[in-house]
């Protein structure tokens, strides 16, 4: 009688286990789709600011430049009191990246962490627009991130039709605030892998900034991004 009983009892457990596996899978794929539907709203936003920094006569030096960029990071709102971080300001932005192909991949989730002292009084929301100009600066920024103006040199954006065309940094940055200029002053940000954002956006626990910017990780709703990107950096 023993063996039927603990038969009897391995059944029931399993049973147990596969019951409670369907109680709460529900629960998590819902959460898991509304997180990718907001990864994918970031980066149709996102696309939407490069389209604005395209068309800006004030933007030539960014315009001038985004063809020799190792990569482009794009925020379409950093805030003084950030909504999407657990504390601080900042926002979500996303990484773009040209590979030894010559093709551009992505995106890869960031967050950008500063201090509400670093908004001018007033401003509640800021547009970024970041070229990553060096190898140093791009490896920084694979291997976790780091702090501009310190783990990576920064420098403003210059501004005008006239701006200078030399401009020794890691990262050059521009920040718009309604089509206007600055707004923000991002020496002192800190640029963090959004490794939860990557996950659910490349619907993958194990995803690598790496896999992402070398396109071994793609998502085909990335597409139009990655095309309005390749065109403003001159590709086809």
């Amino acid at each position: 009688m023993l063996m039927p009983m603990i038969r009897n009892t391995t059944r029931f457990a399993l049973a147990g286990a596969v019951a409670a596996m369907a109680t709460s899978f529900p629960a998590w794929s819902q959460e898991s789709s509304q997180q990718r539907g907001e990864t994918q709203a970031d980066v149709v936003a996102v696309q939407a600011t490069l389209a604005n920094l395209m068309r800006d006569p004030d933007a030539k030096w960014f315009q001038e430049n985004i063809g020799k960029a190792k990569g482009v990071l794009l925020s379409s709102e950093v805030l003084p009191k950030a909504r999407v971080l657990k504390s601080g300001a900042g926002g979500r932005s996303v990484l773009l990246v040209k590979g030894a192909d010559g093709k551009w991949h992505g995106p890869a989730f960031y967050s950008i962490v500063t201090e509400p002292t670093a908004f001018k009084e007033g401003v509640k929301a800021v547009e970024v627009a970041a070229l990553v100009m060096t190898d140093k600066g791009l490896n920084t920024l694979m291997a976790g991130g780091g702090k501009l103006g310190g783990d990576l040199s920064y420098a403003a954006g210059p501004v005008g039709a006239g701006a200078p065309s030399a401009v020794t940094a890691d990262v050059v940055g521009f920040t718009r605030v309604k089509g206007v200029y600055g707004g923000l002053n991002l020496d002192g940000a800190q640029a963090k892998v959004y490794a939860d954002w990557n996950a659910a956006y490349f619907d993958s626990q194990t995803v690598q900034v790496k896999d992402i910017v070398s396109g071994k990780a793609t998502n085909r709703d990335a597409v139009s991004l990655l095309n309005a990107v390749t065109k403003a950096a001159g590709g086809k």
